[in-house]
């Protein structure tokens, strides 16, 4: 399934992670907007990947970007799915 683009600081509310679908930089900051969305914190999303807040903050803003986004992206989506249930 190929997912529809959406712009870089939007987050979107009807579905539960858009993204570019490519495995770009850009998806890591749409994954972090939306788990914020839903009421994550930096500190737990930070917990959850094994590092620290402000890394999770400075990803999210694209300000930085993971050393290995796909796999990144990957548990961010999962944690996403999670929280919807």
């Amino acid at each position: 399934m190929v997912s529809p683009i959406i712009e870089k600081d939007t987050v979107p509310t009807h579905a539960p992670y858009l993204t570019k679908g490519d495995g770009s930089l850009d998806d890591t900051a749409i994954l972090v907007k939306r788990l914020r969305a839903r009421g994550h914190s930096f500190a737990e999303i930070g917990e959850w990947l094994g590092v620290h807040w402000r890394t999770i903050y400075r990803w999210g803003r694209g300000e930085n970007h993971p050393w290995q986004p796909v796999a990144i992206n990957q548990l961010l989506a999962q944690m996403l799915a999670k929280s919807q249930n």
